[in-house]
């Protein structure tokens, strides 16, 4: 598929990268066979598209607006909550346009995050710990609105922290790596750790990350709006 000529300083300034790293990222995509360059031409395989409808990122998607769609159902936003099922149909229907507006919200919270963090390794590793806290707070039964959510979590329980093994298995990244970017995000105070060498996220930075939070938020609510008003504009349910 021809996408046409691409402007590598265009890309750069969109993901905040410089204009070297940005054309050596692009030669590593044509030797791992995603893209193929000809003249100032880029064509992407048809097989990657491909692969990435397969892969469960759609139905994930699909699952989590089915969830959210219950939510607005509730409070009377929606009329009527959608099934995974039916989401995901609707989603590879249109996966040209919704994978754009995937993309969208993708690259815009990522690209925040790694300004916070300087890498996407890094942000990877304390998200992960972020997505411990979440997951006993959930375990202790307490909702927080998004105001209080990170200074709930800040609050450290003895025993419901997160090792480095724990986050190279779940994250993929080597262990070493993994040891060394938690030893810096404790010395920069975004984690704590404790004498069972478990990491807990901090609240030091708690008001700043809680302005980038609210802005991520905000993009996923357009890419939320964009889903489901192609879907309530659909002929399948206007037919229904």
């Amino acid at each position: 598929m021809e996408i046409g000529k691409i402007n590598i300083i265009e890309i750069s300034k969109d993901l905040n990268l410089p204009k070297e790293t940005t054309r050596r990222k692009i030669v590593e995509l044509e030797k791992i066979g995603v893209i193929k360059r000809k003249n100032k031409t880029i064509f992407i395989y048809i097989n990657m598209l491909r692969r990435f409808k397969k892969e469960n990122s759609p139905k994930k998607i699909a699952f989590f607006l089915s969830k959210f769609s219950e939510f607005l159902t509730k409070y009377q936003i929606l009329n009527k909550s959608f099934k995974s099922d039916y989401i995901y149909y609707n989603f590879l229907k249109n996966f040209s346009r919704n994978w754009e507006f995937y993309y969208e919200l993708q690259i815009s919270i990522l690209n925040r995050w790694r300004a916070c963090f300087k890498d996407l390794e890094t942000y990877q590793i304390w998200a992960m710990c972020i997505v411990s806290g979440s997951y006993n707070l959930n375990l202790r039964n307490q909702k927080r609105a998004v105001q209080e959510y990170l200074e709930t979590i800040a609050l450290p329980i003895q025993g419901t922290g997160i090792n480095a093994m724990t986050v190279s298995d779940m994250t993929g990244i080597p262990r070493a790596t993994v040891v060394r970017k938690l030893k810096n995000l404790v010395k920069k105070n975004f984690l704590v750790i404790d004498v069972k060498k478990l990491y807990y996220p901090a609240n030091t930075h708690v008001k700043n990350l809680r302005k980038l939070n609210k802005k991520n938020m905000e993009l996923l609510s357009i890419f939320i709006t964009k889903i489901f008003n192609q879907i309530l504009n659909s002929p399948d349910l206007k037919n229904n």
